[in-house]
């Protein structure tokens, strides 16, 4: 989550109003939110990127002892679930992808690698 997210989630867990949340995080963070917003920021980002964290760690678990459906990034050494959330596809390869994760895909492709 973002710094101005992950404030939100922890002043809802503190069960603070939304108007509330407003009046701390507008100066904090120089924004000008509305306690509507606050809530719909919590409802549609907030809670998405919980789920999708939970989605991804479902994933790993579900195929922790399957060494196929993992790889090593060349770029990086880290080893990923092969999935498109962590490899670009390629269709020449092997699996279908590359053998870099997206995030030294990307750093190569801006010149950093």
């Amino acid at each position: 989550l973002s710094p101005i997210y992950a404030d939100i989630l922890n002043l809802k867990r503190q069960h603070l109003t939304n108007q509330q949340i407003v009046d701390v995080i507008n100066p904090r963070h120089s924004k000008t939110y509305n306690a509507n917003y606050i809530s719909t920021i919590y409802r549609q980002k907030i809670i998405g990127a919980i789920n999708e964290g939970a989605r991804r760690h479902r994933d790993i678990i579900e195929l922790i002892f399957d060494p196929s459906a993992f790889k090593k990034c060349s770029g990086c050494g880290e080893t990923l679930l092969v999935n498109a959330d962590n490899f670009v596809r390629k269709s020449k390869s092997r699996d279908g992808f590359s053998s870099r994760c997206k995030r030294c895909d990307k750093k190569r492709r801006e010149g950093g690698m």
